[in-house]
């Protein structure tokens, strides 16, 4: 993982705090590489829908097939095998909630 300096959650707003000061590209060994940028504090991907960002989710994309429909979105729908993977175990419930904020802001985007 990356060795990054961080602060103490803020106890009055339970959030972090930022402790960037300058823009640092960090290259993964796996060969994903991740911008580390002063202010920043979302990331929607440029270009994606919301209907294809359970392809980005390898732990999701793994198991979305099995879900009862096939534009299911994994947000609410019944016989959702993401939501049957997460209850599981099979899928952590803080990876889903990834899924879930980023799919909400890449839906405001296209509105």
């Amino acid at each position: 993982g990356l060795s990054q300096t961080t602060q103490a959650i803020s106890e009055r707003s339970q959030h972090g705090r930022h402790t960037t000061s300058t823009a640092i590209l960090h290259r993964l060994e796996n060969g994903a590489e991740i911008i580390d940028m002063p202010g920043v504090r979302h990331f929607a991907p440029a270009g994606l829908k919301s209907a294809q960002l359970g392809d980005a989710f390898l732990d999701i994309k793994a198991h979305q097939d099995d879900c009862r429909f096939r534009n299911c979105q994994h947000i609410g729908e019944p016989s959702c095998a993401i939501k049957s993977a997460v209850d599981s175990g099979k899928i952590s419930e803080r990876r889903y909630q990834s899924y879930v904020s980023l799919h909400h802001q890449l839906g405001q985007l296209t509105k």
